[in-house]
């Protein structure tokens, strides 16, 4: 993953091992990472965030928090601004030989149209679904995606939908 450049201050006990980290850059990014017995506790904040394995979802105001070790993280929660609406959810991020995410994601308000533009011209969706990616690098997970789940349209309206053809 390339990372952006980052100002780091560590905290150092007496006896040399890590007590806290914090990581700042541009965009409002602001980590803290706690080390807590073979796992790093971390809370991250950012103006936006591209996510590198879902090419076309860009969250603003987003935060995540949870913990790390060496072979993935785990987040109990992330969330963040995107279509007009809030995306939350969990994950579960595993990295080695291949790589693999899953977990919960949560939709609320989010414009459809950005996701069935032939089909829908406006309206809010709300949903739930869980997911599931595999692959042999960050770039390539969204290939596998796979989701489950339910939502609901509110106010929508068809739009470049031909009923005679349907």
């Amino acid at each position: 993953l390339k990372l952006p450049p980052l100002d780091v201050d560590a905290a150092v006990s007496d006896d040399g091992s890590v007590q806290s980290v914090k990581l700042t850059g541009n965009d409002k990014l602001s980590a803290q990472l706690s080390p807590k017995g073979g796992e790093m506790a971390f809370e991250i904040s950012a103006g936006s965030l591209a996510l590198p394995f879902v090419p076309a979802l860009n969250l603003s105001d987003f935060g995540m928090k949870g913990t790390a070790n060496r072979t993935g993280i785990t987040s109990a929660e992330f969330d963040g601004r995107a279509y007009d609406g809030v995306i939350s959810g969990t994950a579960r991020i595993q990295w080695g030989a291949s790589w693999s995410a899953e977990g919960e994601v949560r939709a609320r308000a989010v414009k459809i149209a950005v996701f069935a533009p032939a089909l829908v011209s406006e309206g809010k969706v709300d949903g739930r679904a869980t997911y599931a990616m595999r692959g042999s690098a960050p770039g390539q997970l969204y290939e596998s995606a796979r989701m489950q789940g339910e939502f609901k349209i509110d106010k929508g309206v068809l739009g470049s939908f031909d009923l005679t053809r349907a």
